[in-house]
């Protein structure tokens, strides 16, 4: 319970930079992303140092992430605690004091992602689309209603059979919470299997502190009609 409020509190803290003038940050401007569907979010995320570009002033929004860039990402949209609690190593294959091992004992001490079996994480390896949008819906605890029917909402997609079994009602969750993102020439397809790009998993973040922010709201204010009764 404690990880849910602090998840949530550091996700309402962050959407308060969503739509203003980042002043007193560095303004963005890759060369890559002027004419990218996700360039607004690219942007945004940007300039609070959640994402970051390449030496030669690139984003390359169409590349494949991978599991330890989106841990980095995820432990700072989330003002996770990034430093390590002990000496050792929380997986085998990531090294203590190296880059992403704080982010991703925060992400898996958080219970937000997890290893495979024999003690790895495999950082290196890029990460589908299924992951991203289970991963992203279950960081905002975001409350379904009973009475959605996780196979109706993915029934909507094309490709809705090519969601794996496990990742279902997760990826189902992120379609209802309108986390979930693709280019607007695929708007019909959830892809579930390809490797996420930089592009559409900035987007889906973004969506994600939005739900949240939606999502309290509504809470608020049944809370404030309950008090009026």
């Amino acid at each position: 319970m404690k990880n849910k409020i602090n998840i949530v509190k550091g996700l309402l803290a962050s959407t308060l930079m969503l739509g203003v003038q980042f002043t007193g940050l560095r303004a963005f401007a890759f060369n890559d992303t002027n004419n990218h569907w996700a360039n607004q979010d690219i942007q945004n995320l940007s300039s609070e140092n959640i994402i970051n570009g390449y030496t030669d002033g690139s984003f390359r929004p169409e590349n494949s992430i991978t599991r330890g860039e989106f841990a980095v990402s995820l432990a700072k949209m989330l003002n996770l605690p990034v430093t390590l609690s002990s000496d050792a190593p929380i997986f085998k294959d990531v090294k203590t004091g190296k880059w992403a091992s704080a982010s991703i004992r925060a992400v898996t001490e958080a219970q937000l992602m997890k290893g495979y079996p024999g003690d790895l994480f495999m950082p290196n390896r890029y990460i589908t689309r299924s992951e991203v949008m289970s991963i992203l819906s279950n960081s905002g605890h975001l409350a379904v209603p009973a009475t959605v029917n996780s196979e109706e909402v993915l029934s909507t997609y094309s490709d809705s059979e090519k969601v794996p079994e496990w990742a279902r009602k997760s990826v189902a969750k992120a379609v209802y919470t309108h986390i979930s993102a693709n280019s607007p020439s695929r708007e019909n397809m959830l892809e579930p299997n390809r490797k996420a790009t930089r592009g559409e998993t900035s987007v889906m973040m973004v969506n994600l502190r939005k739900a949240v922010q939606v999502s309290v709201a509504k809470e608020n204010l049944v809370k404030a009609q309950e008090k009026q009764q």
